[in-house]
């Protein structure tokens, strides 16, 4: 091997041990950003409260294959674990009022204060699930703007202007792993008592057989004094808000029977309280089965009368 071959060798050798770190951590970062969705992140990870308070999510109950690729006992358990009190026939029944399954849980930090609710719901309507679009799926979530149970939002999406204006990642699809990401800004009304206002991160992923909207109130704007999160009591003057931070959830629509068409729609949310909001009291708790059971009704008519 003569002096050129040796030197070129050793030149190739000082500048591969130089770029393996590098194209290394390379990987790496790109890996750590695409490697979790956001349902991924919040029943790994969990939805920051705030400091020193982070509460992780359940996965959902049904992935799009669990009941057809499980036994007849495994199948059995899931469906007392999604009817709760209720025979699996009645929980499936083709009407408006069938049942809900609803549960609700305080979340308690370390010193065993009360600090938010984690809210669970589940149910059945009979229909296509291509049937079902995002508007739809989102007003489910979290009711209408004229709903009379004194809950809803109205969002509107922000484009890929708004968020380089806002200094934010563009909203990114990805065709092929089925996720959709959007941001929308969100003016939601809490039981006719409290308003939260912000920027939704929203991500939608599909298969032929399920559709999962997962939802967060993004922190990531919090330095900007127009989209950050806050809250204000209805009462106050519409300038009087406070940072916000500890609200979101997902919705997971799966398929679970194909002859009749019957889909589960299961939801679970956390919600960050403040004792500002009502002073202590119990007052959340003992509304919310009612908002949601008035939501799944009024979801099934929507869905009859298309």
């Amino acid at each position: 091997m003569d002096n050129r071959l040796r030197s070129l060798l050793r030149r190739t050798c000082v500048l591969m041990v130089t770029l393996v770190p590098l194209v290394t951590t390379l990987v790496t970062l790109c890996g750590t950003s695409r490697s979790q969705s956001l349902l991924e992140e919040m029943t790994t990870e969990g939805v920051q409260f705030r400091q020193g308070v982070k509460v992780v999510l359940p996965v959902p109950t049904l992935t799009s294959d669990a009941f057809s690729k499980t036994s007849d006992e495994q199948t059995e358990k899931l469906r007392k674990q999604i009817a709760g009190n209720d025979s699996w026939d009645r929980f499936t029944r083709d009407s408006v009022v069938a049942p809900v399954t609803i549960k609700l849980e305080y979340v308690i930090d370390a010193a065993g204060e009360r600090v938010g609710h984690s809210v669970h719901s589940a149910f059945i309507v009979h229909a296509k699930l291509d049937s079902l679009g995002d508007k739809e799926l989102m007003q489910q979530i979290f009711g209408k703007p004229e709903s009379n149970a004194g809950s809803g939002m109205k969002v509107t999406e922000l484009s890929e202007a708004d968020l380089k204006a806002a200094q934010s990642t563009a909203p990114v699809t990805d065709e092929k792993a089925g996720l959709k990401v959007t941001y929308s800004q969100v003016d939601f009304t809490l039981l006719d008592k409290i308003r939260l206002n912000g920027v939704l991160r929203i991500e939608r992923s599909s298969t032929p057989s399920s559709t999962a909207i997962a939802w967060i109130l993004d922190p990531q704007f919090s330095a900007n004094e127009k989209l950050r999160g806050t809250w204000s009591k209805i009462s106050d003057a519409a300038d009087k808000s406070e940072p916000y931070t500890g609200w979101g959830g997902y919705m997971n629509v799966t398929r679970v029977s194909d002859s009749p068409e019957m889909l589960l729609i299961e939801s679970r949310m956390l919600l960050h309280e403040l004792p500002e909001w009502f002073s202590g009291s119990n007052f959340v708790r003992p509304k919310l089965p009612l908002v949601i059971q008035e939501g799944a009704r009024n979801f099934r008519r929507k869905l009859k009368a298309q």
